[in-house]
């Protein structure tokens, strides 16, 4: 599903919460015109990748789990994890549109990507990771000029 197809399944309230993370601003915000809105908000050029840029490694580390959960889901419950903090993580990615929640197997709590949004994703990453092993790969081979021995 696309973000704008999740987004038509979200109640007001998520919708209105959505908008102020994103900057959506307006005093009379209707629904349709945060459907309308947020996509288009959401999917400029480099807009993503500033939000990922501002989350902490945690964050990162958990929207990287949710993106390789693919359609079937991240499947966690915040509410038996043991890391205190992960309904906060889970909430931030939420309102920020990153991942969507929805009720899964068994009814519990899943989240996943939108499909187009992962796909901006998998760009990104796959090039942070590329660029992080090329780096790596210089350091290891002595091109990295702070490890020459004169």
């Amino acid at each position: 599903m696309t973000f704008h197809d999740y987004l038509k399944e979200l109640p007001l309230d998520d919708l209105k919460l959505m908008g102020e993370t994103l900057d959506v601003k307006s005093s009379m915000i209707s629904r349709a015109r945060l459907l309308r809105e947020l996509p288009i908000q959401m999917l400029q050029p480099g807009f993503i990748a500033s939000l990922t840029a501002s989350l902490s490694a945690r964050d990162r580390e958990l929207l990287v789990a949710v993106m390789i959960a693919g359609e079937h889901g991240y499947s966690c419950d915040a509410t038996t994890s043991t890391d205190g903090q992960l309904a906060e993580r889970l909430f931030s990615l939420l309102s920020k549109g990153l991942i969507v929640g929805r009720w899964g197997y068994l009814r519990s709590p899943e989240y996943v990507i939108p499909s187009d949004i992962s796909e901006i994703l998998e760009r990104q990453f796959r090039t942070e990771i590329l660029g992080q092993l090329e780096t790596d790969t210089k350091v290891d081979s002595g091109m990295d000029t702070g490890s020459l021995a004169f």
